[in-house]
């Protein structure tokens, strides 16, 4: 699977459980809020290929889109795919 497909995957993921979790609109939205940092790190990283500092803005966002889904009971599997993302 190309890395981009990765991304897109699990964005897709989180989506789909987003919408059968029975989550508050405000819990939502603030998942909403992290994906769409995650996406602007990683097409950063991917599209200007910053390396180290890419990287490392990238790191951190995929680790702050893990921990919201896990403080809100995100399933494993949606865990794994997220933190399968290179």
């Amino acid at each position: 699977m190309m890395v981009v497909e990765q991304f897109q995957a699990a964005r897709e993921q989180t989506i789909d459980w987003l919408i059968t979790s029975g989550l508050s609109a405000f819990e939502g939205y603030a998942i909403g809020q992290v994906l769409n940092r995650a996406w602007i790190k990683y097409n950063s990283r991917l599209l200007l290929d910053l390396h180290d500092e890419g990287e490392r803005s990238w790191l951190a966002a995929q680790a702050e889109w893990l921990a919201k889904l896990g403080s809100l009971g995100g399933p494993v599997s949606l865990l794994a795919a997220v933190r399968a993302i290179d």
